[in-house]
């Protein structure tokens, strides 16, 4: 008798971390279509410098001029 009662709690105990993993939130994110929401992008605000602009015009024609 109690070794049935220890395999059964050994098996539960195993399967309970088992079943805790395939635990999925239920909550529900809804976006909007076409509105960023997030964190501002620094990068957008520099892409407007002209010299950003040549910089990267320049970085491109040195790894890309094989292709």
């Amino acid at each position: 008798m109690k070794t049935r009662f220890l395999i059964a709690a050994v098996s539960l105990a195993a399967v309970l971390p088992l079943l805790a993993g395939c635990y999925e939130s239920r909550d529900v994110t809804l976006h909007d279509a076409g509105v960023y929401k997030g964190k501002t992008d620094p990068l957008v605000e520099m892409s407007a410098d002209p010299a950003y602009q040549e910089r990267l015009r320049e970085r491109l024609l040195m790894v890309q001029t094989d292709r």
